[in-house]
């Protein structure tokens, strides 16, 4: 029996090109075994949660159109510029989100996102000491009509998944970022203790 890795790809279409792509692909199986699979092909992106000294979670507040509501969530955004590592997106897209800098980057790893809807992986970092240098600069393709502001919420405030739910954090892709910045932090209090 052919497994999913070993299939053999007959054709691969486009069926959306824009700057999300949606791609179709008809997989052969078996002998006579033919499916079509579809996703999202999606550059890879970066998430930052940025702590400000005084221990403020930056969250960008912004409509979602696919949802219907307002909500908050980490900076995020693409990591699809020519020569742009992801630690330099990830600069970028805390400034021109939110307005902040930071010297002090921390890689909290890289992860797999919405698995079988998109080849997606998202970089998280921790932008620790963050400070407001100017106001944010969205982008005019999209970001211009999301409504977009900045707010900061005292991470002490969040100590698990349904304190940030009750503030308006309800992504899976944040919430995952805010437990990350948790488990540092920890690891960071552990290491004091010892």
């Amino acid at each position: 029996m052919v497994k999913m890795r070993d299939a053999r790809v007959l054709s691969t279409e486009l069926l959306v090109d824009s700057f999300k792509k949606v791609v179709k692909e008809e997989i052969e199986f078996e002998e006579g075994d033919i499916q079509d699979w579809i996703y999202v092909d999606s550059p890879k992106s970066v998430i930052v949660a940025a702590l400000t000294p005084e221990m403020k979670l930056v969250l960008v507040s912004l409509y979602r159109h696919n949802i219907k509501q307002d909500v908050l969530e980490l900076p995020a955004g693409g990591a699809e510029h020519d020569g742009e590592t992801t630690l330099g997106a990830a600069k970028r897209e805390l400034l021109e989100e939110t307005g902040f800098e930071s010297d002090e980057f921390v890689d909290l790893g890289r992860y797999y996102v919405l698995p079988s809807e998109t080849n997606r992986w998202a970089h998280y970092f921790l932008a620790r000491n963050a400070i407001k240098t100017r106001e944010p600069e969205h982008d005019e393709l999209i970001e211009k009509y999301f409504d977009m502001s900045v707010r900061e919420v005292a991470i002490s405030s969040l100590r698990t998944v349904s304190d940030a739910v009750k503030v308006g954090i309800a992504g899976v892709e944040s919430l995952h970022g805010l437990n990350l910045v948790r488990d540092y932090l920890s690891s960071l209090d552990d290491n004091l203790q010892s």
